[in-house]
């Protein structure tokens, strides 16, 4: 984009360049394990999702299949800042 000023009977022009910030999402760990749980005695890990891009992202949705399986941490959608983290836990709970 290129501006020009006029004063006077002067002209200054400008050129501008604008760089437009990338969303990039980190998910650690990338995946979690329940192994052997017990009925009725819920098992909860924890995934932390960060925001390490130059521009924020928003997470709409997060999609859990499974019976007895469920997570919290978060009020959808949820806008993350570069640098920001959200700690989500994931629970199993067999009946």
């Amino acid at each position: 984009v290129t501006l020009t000023a006029s004063a006077s009977g002067v002209n200054k022009t400008f050129s501008l360049q604008l760089t437009a910030g990338t969303a990039q999402l980190a998910v650690s760990p990338t995946s979690i394990a329940f192994g052997n749980v017990t009925v009725a005695k819920p098992s909860t890990q924890t995934v932390t999702v960060t925001s390490n891009g130059s521009a924020a992202l928003t997470i709409n949705s997060i999609a859990v299949s499974g019976t007895g399986f469920s997570f919290t941490g978060a009020t959808l959608p949820v806008t993350l800042n570069p640098g920001q983290t959200l700690a989500l836990q994931f629970t199993s709970n067999p009946t």
